[in-house]
């Protein structure tokens, strides 16, 4: 996805054919969001749907609001207080939450294609089935999140903080993970095809029949992950720490940079990284 220039000046964004941000007032925010509460409470038929498409909500206090199904395509909510908020199925679509704080917010099936995410604060959040293709999340905080089936594909989650992350068959087709930390993460039945994982951090992972096709996991730290029935099909292992990670019933078949190869098989024994490896 290219990257758009963010423009801040509204002249210069209709020169360059950007939605110029619609302005809201505490006043008409409290409105609105009274409205769509009703509008949620009668099912349509009292009030209004909150419509929020292009505002301008950078800073705004959205905390605990209920934004359910709510309509916040493009909005600009740059370190808007989202603590607790919920936008279940709400249309996020290409908003600019960069820094905004969204512990503990529900996004279940929230629409997150092509959003900013940079450094945005997920920690506790439920994202379940959330989507959120091609989406640009560096550095974010997903610490604890339920991720559970979520799409990221062709995401950007470059150095994102996904620790304890419950991500149950979530799907990362050409996701950039690189140096993201998974530490204790919860990746089971998780699909990774063609995955960027260089340089991340899997101690203690858990990647059970996890799909690995093509990934690449080269200089990745998997120290006692578990990665029994995974599918590493082709994938990069290059200089990859596996140490006590648990191989038993893994496909290796063609993976590229392994050096002997894993030291048992056994059924009841778990399969375990040698000095064969590069690094342990």
């Amino acid at each position: 996805m290219t990257k758009k220039k963010e423009l801040n000046d509204e002249p210069q964004r209709k020169m360059f054919n950007q939605p110029v941000r619609r302005k809201v007032s505490p006043d008409q925010l409290k409105e609105i969001i009274e409205q769509h509460k009703k509008w949620l409470e009668t099912k349509g038929k009292e009030g209004k749907k909150a419509n929020l498409k292009n505002t301008d909500l950078q800073e705004a206090n959205l905390n605990k609001a209920r934004l359910q199904k709510a309509n916040l395509q493009g909005a600009y909510l740059f370190k808007a207080d989202l603590q607790k908020a919920d936008l279940r199925k709400a249309d996020l679509q290409e908003a600019n939450l960069r820094k905004a704080d969204l512990r503990e917010a529900l996004l279940i099936e929230a629409k997150l294609q092509g959003a900013h995410l940079e450094k945005t604060n997920f920690q506790g959040a439920d994202l379940t089935e959330a989507k959120l293709q091609e989406t640009t999340i560096k550095k974010a905080d997903f610490r604890g999140a339920e991720l559970f089936r979520s799409n990221f594909q062709g995401a950007d989650l470059k150095y994102a903080d996904l620790r304890h992350a419950h991500l149950r068959e979530a799907y990362f087709k050409g996701a950039n993970l690189e140096g993201a930390d998974l530490q204790g993460a919860d990746l089971e039945n998780a699909d990774l095809p063609d995955a960027i994982l260089i340089e991340a951090r899997l101690q203690g992972a858990h990647l059970e029949k996890a799909y690995l096709m093509k990934a690449n996991l080269a200089n990745a730290n998997l120290q006692g992950a578990i990665l029994e029935g995974a599918k590493l099909h082709r994938a990069t292992l290059n200089d990859t720490r596996l140490r006590d990670a648990n191989l038993q019933n893994a496909d290796l078949t063609d993976v590229k940079g392994l050096m002997g190869g894993t030291t048992c098989w056994s059924e009841r024994d778990w399969c375990r990284a040698s000095e064969r490896y590069p690094k342990v």
